[in-house]
Parts: C-alpha cells; sequence; structure tokens
C-alpha cells in the first residue's frame, strides 16, 4: 500500500451554489487517474485556472471566472441572438455590387 493523493477543486467565486451546500467541488484520485485505472470526473475539464499576484484561484466555469474579476455592480448578460430576416426568392450571388467606376459587378469578375 502506497500513499494516495486526493485532487480536490473548489470554485473560488463567492456565489457559486455548485452543490447544496456550496460551490462546485471536483474531487480525484491523481494515482488511479494518471495510471488510467479511473477517469477524472467530467467537470474538471470546464474548470478555470488563474495565477492572481501569487495565489491560485479556480472556477468551475468561465463565467464564474468573469463574474470574480468584475467590478462591484457590473452584471454580464447572455448575448442574445438576433435573426437576420431572409427576403423570399433573394439570393447573394444575384445581387450586383456597385464597383467605385460606377460600373455594377454581377461577380463574374474581370
Amino acid at each position: 500500500m502506497g500513499i494516495r493523493n486526493t485532487i480536490e477543486i473548489s470554485c473560488d467565486y463567492s456565489d457559486c451554489k455548485g452543490s447544496k451546500t456550496g460551490p462546485t467541488v471536483v474531487q480525484w484520485n491523481k494515482e488511479e487517474v494518471e495510471s488510467g485505472r479511473a477517469q477524472a470526473p467530467p467537470e474538471a475539464q470546464y474548470f478555470v485556472f488563474f495565477n492572481q499576484s501569487g495565489v491560485a484561484k479556480a472556477f468551475c466555469c468561465q463565467l464564474h471566472a468573469a463574474l470574480y474579476f468584475l467590478p462591484p455592480g457590473c452584471e454580464i448578460t447572455q448575448k442574445k441572438v438576433i435573426p437576420f430576416p431572409e427576403k423570399p426568392g433573394w439570393r447573394e450571388e444575384d445581387k450586383a455590387v456597385e464597383q467605385p467606376d460606377g460600373c455594377p459587378d454581377n461577380g463574374q469578375g474581370a
């Protein structure tokens, strides 16, 4: 029997509610993962790590990392997808492009 190391990472974002008791915590046995007998938990691949003035910081996702570094009062909102309206029967290759010399170029080239 040898020494076994357990890797445990917890999210440093104070408002992380990854579990009922607090922030997201992921742990695994280092030797078993390195030898291939076990796999690290899938959540481990999403962790973001920073070294802030010599202090290691870990976050369970990119959103929590971004929120941690924002000044108080700032908010992050998800990008909104705005659909581009399509005109019926209109195709990009049908449109003539006006050239600087005033002659239309219908994509045929010179």
